[in-house]
């Protein structure tokens, strides 16, 4: 079984976003807020809140009432605090902008990973 890990290089994080190297750290260290991140660096600056929560269902395997939840309540709000994006969403459409929406050289590569089972010392 594999899972999509979303790979966003620091550095150019920190330049892009005016940010210290620690702050980029901070932001990008849970998974769902680096599938945002690369999602809007992907994103037009109007988009409907179902499409980004779509995409971040998709990534996440997660259902897309919870992508919406976190995108709503955690990441968009965590975002902005951050100075990374403003956002303003009306009902289901979600205007966006700031340094990481809409990038020619969008941030960050999906990485598959695969899940291995534990070692049993028996070799197939």
């Amino acid at each position: 079984m594999s899972s999509p890990h979303i790979r966003i290089d620091i550095d150019r994080f920190a330049r892009v976003t005016d940010l210290s190297v620690e702050t980029a750290y901070s932001i990008l260290a849970t998974g769902r807020t680096r599938i945002s991140i690369y999602l809007l660096s992907r994103a037009e600056p109007t988009l409907t809140l179902e499409s980004l929560a779509s995409g971040m269902a998709r990534l996440d395997g997660v259902s897309l009432e919870r992508a919406r939840v976190s995108l709503v309540h955690e990441i968009l709000p965590k975002l902005e605090d951050y100075g990374v994006l403003s956002y303003e969403l009306q009902g289901e459409e979600l205007s966006v902008d700031g340094p990481i929406v809409g990038l020619e050289n969008p941030l960050g590569v999906v990485v598959e990973t695969v899940e291995t089972p534990a070692r049993t010392g028996v070799d197939r």
